[in-house]
């Protein structure tokens, strides 16, 4: 079930960028402008070249609508992320308030690795939009990372 989840993600994303690039856009650009709406295919968007410093959070915008019912959030980190490094992921709604259950964790992985956020009872609606928060662990060797993701709500 999940290397076909994955292959259609990977057909998806493959295709979204395409189509941005006939019409002479930019993904990483479309996906890091502050105050746009962004809307991919399957409600995902990528953010490419977020850097994050040690003991703090960034919250990626913009906002990303969520797209399909009665699923958890859910982060691919294109990045390597070395082992004595750690990043946490985790989802909020545009109020501000925390809505997943847990974070995803990511220390000494390969790019591509994927992390779950469940939800909180009552949260996680379709069509509903949220922001992925990103922290790097104040242990972490790094000072700062920069790191490009994929994020689905």
């Amino acid at each position: 079930m999940k290397k076909n989840v994955s292959k259609l993600f990977k057909t998806v994303v493959a295709v979204s960028m395409s189509a941005v690039m006939l019409a002479g856009g930019s993904l990483s650009a479309a996906a890091s402008a502050p105050d746009d709406d962004v809307i991919m295919p399957r409600g995902s968007a990528t953010f490419d070249g977020k850097t994050v410093s040690k003991g703090t959070t960034v919250q990626f915008t913009p906002s990303v609508k969520k797209s399909i019912a009665n699923v958890n959030a859910s982060v691919t980190m294109h990045t390597k992320i070395p082992a004595d490094d750690q990043i946490s992921a985790f989802v909020r709604d545009t109020k501000g308030n925390i809505v997943s259950t847990q974070s995803a964790t990511f220390r000494g992985t390969t790019s591509m690795a994927i992390g779950e956020m469940p939800y909180r009872t009552n949260a996680g609606k379709k069509d509903s939009r949220y922001y992925l928060n990103v922290t790097l662990s104040n242990s972490s060797k790094s000072n700062t990372l920069t790191i490009t993701c994929n994020f689905i709500p």
